[in-house]
């Protein structure tokens, strides 16, 4: 399960861009964001794909949602 979190993090930083203050801090993302659920549905197809399961899995809700601004260095 610690997977599925760590590659759902991964996606949701790569997804939305960190905005706001002092890199490494979180900030909230409103749950009916759409690029959330995007990274949210792509998760959840990644997991199933490379999953031995007999069974699919599918989000079926999104409690809280973070962000973690990261320093860009352009």
């Amino acid at each position: 399960m610690m997977g599925v979190k760590t590659l759902l993090l991964a996606l949701l930083l790569d997804a939305l861009e960190g905005a706001g203050s002092m890199p490494g801090s979180l900030t909230e993302v409103i749950r009916t964001d759409v690029s959330l659920r995007g990274v949210v549905l792509a998760a959840a197809v990644r997991f199933n794909d490379q999953s031995n399961d007999a069974f699919l899995f599918k989000p079926s809700a999104i409690l809280r949602a973070q962000r973690q601004v990261r320093n860009q260095v352009t």
